[in-house]
C-alpha cells in the first residue's frame, strides 16, 4: 500500500503479506501463528512472535491484522 487512511483491517486464513509507508504513524494489532516484521522503528507496546500491539510514532492509522497463519509486515 502506498497510503493509508482511517484503517486497514485484513482477516485470512492463510498468509497476509502487507507493506507499509515508512515513516507514517499506526496504531498495531496484529495476531498471526507467526510474525515477521521489516523497517519497524519508534514502536511502543509489545511484540511477542505470535502478536504485535501498540503504536508506531504518535499513533495514526489503525493497521488490525489476523490470521491462522504468517504474517509478514515491512515498512519501506
Amino acid at each position: 500500500m502506498k497510503s493509508t487512511d482511517n484503517h486497514i483491517i485484513l482477516s485470512n486464513t492463510g498468509n497476509i503479506n502487507l507493506t507499509l509507508p515508512a515513516g507514517k504513524s499506526y496504531n498495531l494489532k496484529i495476531t498471526a501463528f507467526k510474525i515477521d516484521t521489516s523497517g519497524l522503528k519508534n514502536f511502543s507496546g509489545n511484540i511477542s512472535a505470535k502478536s504485535i500491539e501498540g503504536t508506531i510514532g504518535q499513533g495514526g492509522t489503525r493497521i488490525e491484522l489476523g490470521t491462522t497463519h504468517k504474517v509478514n509486515l515491512v515498512f519501506e
